[in-house]
């Protein structure tokens, strides 16, 4: 059987049957593109944004959570103003003796200052007192400060700046740094192999064991650390300013609260966290310490999910999506799109509520389904973008037709061009050009030239054919051409504008709409069915039935581009447009048939021919579902596999799409009487 090569289509085009169609291809293309971005978002430093906003959202609802391990005293401007100390040096350690002796009777089991005992008094007894009462409690934990020094060809080295003697033999120490994110923000526990942080100090003073420390564990908030317990530091001191039980079996943490005064000591300083996106409340490092405490000491805090396993999700979800909406028609893939928004943090949140585990799931919602909803609003932008081609050539690119100036390409294939023209008569039509050098020999040029040949005599027999008003040749010049009757114009209608004008087409009206009305559908389907019964009944065959070769001349749909019509006798090349092909082939009166029921499938289904037999979710759900389901059992049997099982002719088909119209009082269009 010889091979042909297939002339490119404007909708969905395939350029050979012997190589993979484009639209396999381009179905790989979305769901490539979206698992390739979300993956490159996660391992890019452009994707730190997407997921410190995946980490934050859940804290913009708070955490239902009333931990009750905690205290914090906040040496604050009150409290300054009150014991009347410096704004500008460090507070006088005699008080914080005064406030271990105060804990030590309130019976609070840790005590946890967020203060960088660094340096010594100028009175050496102040000290000794103070590592006096810190031993009387037996469980004090100070702050201790990491500094790095780099040698020349070194990396840098870290060394933990400690209290100084006395202070530093009998409390325990634990590093306040706190890990800041690139925007400023805190929103994982400090974590080093070498140095045991504040929190997990004071954890493992309290719970009397070491805590079930996370390897890479991230804070959870707690309604900006105002669920803790809180108290200015001079009320801490008064003997009978707060309950008997305030401190009782509590950790103690001490630290500044940021005034706007200079305030030293570690933790003076205000901290942005995961809930100040929505509050644009600073959180003292202190109350971030005690929050991690508690982290740590109720087994509450939050894990992200593995690399590996993340970049897998990711890519798979990316993918998931992409194929899914690849599939669809623009308006259910837009609202795939819009739930997938909603719906993937929602999973996420359920996540970190319930399994206290978190990943970048906003690549996915904010990159990665944008990308195929946009993806999904071009295509359906495309065939409108197309609508006025510019086609445009010089005055020598014009062949010479008798009668008829050619004023504008509006399109083209490999084997020639469609020009719109206008008549000496001042009417216009379209006149297709077929050049021989774009063919390897005579015998496809002639081919050509024969089906339209075959085909004219017949064209203006039946409404349903686009009529062939002249058919000319110049073999000098190397073309053939045949005048049309011009289509409507796909925004104008009858109105023919030739500096805008492009043709109303099936595949373009199914653009406009995710599906076409089951009544318009019927409608058509009677139409074409009646025009392919008279081109059987002539003995020919048309080898490429699709949308986008059904054309609306009047409002009425025609079956056009009979380039490829052939005598059923003669109809040996492979060609066609790959998924109205059947899988026996093209060239017979069934593979027309078929053809025409995955038309009648696109357009009444709102699905992708491949897709076939799937129907809409929906279906049997709407008013008109009755007649759709009608027209749906037409369909399979046009569309069946086996030839033996479809339809044995255009005629039978009519007939029961006849019956269909009848049953739901849809206008039928009869066939013409010598049909």
């Amino acid at each position: 059987m010889e091979k042909e090569t297939i002339p490119p289509q404007s909708d969905r085009p395939a350029k050979s049957l012997t190589a993979p169609d484009a639209r396999s291809y381009r179905s790989l293309t979305l769901p490539l593109a979206t698992a390739l971005a979300g993956g490159l978002l996660l391992v890019s430093p452009l994707g730190s944004g997407f997921a410190n906003f995946s980490y934050d959202l859940p804290f913009s609802m708070g955490f239902a959570a009333t931990p009750d391990e905690a205290v914090v005293v906040y040496m604050d401007e009150e409290s300054r103003v009150e014991l009347r100390q410096s704004a500008t040096q460090d507070w006088d350690r005699r008080l914080h003796t005064r406030l271990i002796r105060e804990l030590t009777a309130r019976h609070a089991k840790v005590i946890v200052f967020d203060v960088l005992f660094d340096h010594s008094s100028e009175d050496r007894s102040v000290d000794d007192d103070l590592a006096a009462a810190m031993k009387a409690h037996g469980r004090v934990v100070v702050a201790a400060d990491l500094r790095y020094s780099a040698n020349a060809g070194q990396p840098p080295a870290a060394k933990a700046l400690r209290a100084i003697e006395p202070i530093s033999a009998v409390t325990r120490w634990g590093v306040d740094q706190l890990p800041v994110d690139t925007d400023g923000a805190i929103r994982g526990m400090f974590q080093d192999a070498d140095y045991a942080s504040l929190a997990g100090q004071a954890a493992l003073l309290f719970s009397n064991a070491p805590p079930d420390a996370p390897v890479r564990g991230w804070i959870r908030y707690y309604s900006h650390g105002e669920v803790i317990p809180r108290v200015s530091y001079h009320q801490a001191l008064a003997t009978n300013g707060l309950p008997a039980g305030f401190f009782e079996n509590k950790a103690v943490f001490v630290g500044q609260e940021p005034t706007s005064g200079h305030l030293q000591g570690r933790g003076g300083d205000a901290y942005r966290t995961a809930e100040s996106r929505w509050s644009g409340y600073a959180m003292p490092g202190v109350a971030i310490h005690a929050t991690a405490f508690l982290n740590l000491v109720r087994g509450e805090w939050l894990t992200r999910l593995p690399p590996i396993a993340e970049f897998g999700l990711v890519m798979f979800l990316g993918w998931g999506f992409g194929w899914g909406m690849s599939m669809l028609r623009p308006r259910p893939a837009v609202c795939v799109g819009l739930l997938g928004i909603v719906g993937v943090p929602l999973v996420a949140l359920l996540a970190v509520s319930a399994g206290r585990t978190w990943f970048s799931w906003a690549v996915v919602s904010g990159a990665q389904i944008p990308l195929a909803m946009i993806w999904s609003l071009a295509r359906r932008a495309g065939p409108q973008l197309k609508a006025a081609p510019s086609l445009e050539a010089t005055p020598t690119d014009r062949p010479a037709i008798p009668d008829h100036t050619l004023l504008r390409c509006i399109g083209e294939g490999s084997y020639g061009k469609v020009w719109l023209a206008r008549s000496v008569m001042g009417t216009y039509r379209a006149v297709k050009v077929v050049f021989r050098d774009r063919f390897e020999s005579d015998a496809p040029f002639d081919r050509e030239f024969s089906g339209i040949k075959n085909f004219e005599p017949h064209s203006r027999s039946h409404e349903g054919f686009v009529d062939i008003l002249h058919v000319g040749r110049n073999d000098a010049a190397g073309f053939f051409f045949c005048v049309m009757e011009i289509a409507d114009d796909a925004v104008l209608g009858q109105q023919i504008n030739p500096d805008t004008y492009a043709p109303r087409t099936l595949s373009r009206e199914l653009a406009k709409h995710e599906r076409l009305p089951s009544g318009e559908c019927l409608k058509i389907a009677l139409f074409l069915s009646s025009a392919l019964a008279r081109l059987h009944e002539e003995g020919l065959v048309h080898r490429d039935i699709k949308p986008s070769n059904i054309v609306y001349v009047q409002g009425v749909p025609k079956l056009a581009d009979i380039g490829l019509v052939a005598d059923v006798r003669e109809a040996k090349s492979y060609v066609g447009t790959a998924g109205f092909i059947p899988p026996e082939g093209p060239g017979t009166t069934q593979a027309d048939i078929y053809s025409l029921g995955k038309v009648l499938y696109e357009i009444s289904m709102g699905m992708d021919r491949r897709l076939f037999p799937e129907v809409p979710y929906d279906l049997g759900e709407g008013p008109l579902d009755e007649t759709l389901k009608d027209l749906n059992s037409v369909i399979l049997k046009a569309c069946a596999r086996a030839p033996s099982k479809r339809y044995r002719s255009a005629q039978r088909m009519y007939e029961d799409l006849l019956g269909l119209s009848e049953k739901g009082k849809t206008p039928a269009t009869r066939r013409p009487k010598n049909g």
